[in-house]
């Protein structure tokens, strides 16, 4: 469940990073992003837990994949491209959100109390 969380949050500081992006193309934006998007590129080589079911393992395998392939994605581009690309990113995580938020009722995670902690 700490890589679900952790996802979480990464995938909501890299979609509020776009959202700064938007107006603003400071150097500290874009290394923001990438670091971000390399924090969640590593997903890309998680899976999901043998000891779970058969359910829980299809769930966050696809979660876990979603995530890191957009993570290598943005942080294969330049900040030039990102910007030109920013709403496809933007549905790209909308997409990823769906997923999250099946796992996250899956494993009886409490959206609302993560909103909060951030």
């Amino acid at each position: 469940m700490d890589n679900l969380v952790f996802g979480y949050y990464l995938l909501n500081q890299v979609e509020e990073q776009l959202k700064v992006a938007e107006k603003d193309d400071s150097k500290k934006t874009e290394e923001n992003i990438h670091s971000l998007a390399l924090k969640i590129s590593t997903y890309s080589s998680k899976s999901g837990s043998d000891r779970g079911t058969k359910e829980s393992q299809v769930l966050l395998n696809r979660y876990y994949s979603r995530l890191g392939q957009f993570g290598v994605n943005v942080a294969a581009e330049n900040f030039n491209n990102i910007k030109s690309n920013i709403g496809e990113y933007q549905e790209d995580i909308k997409n990823i959100k769906s997923v999250q938020k099946q796992a996250l009722e899956y494993y009886k995670i409490n959206e609302d109390s993560l909103k909060q902690k951030k």
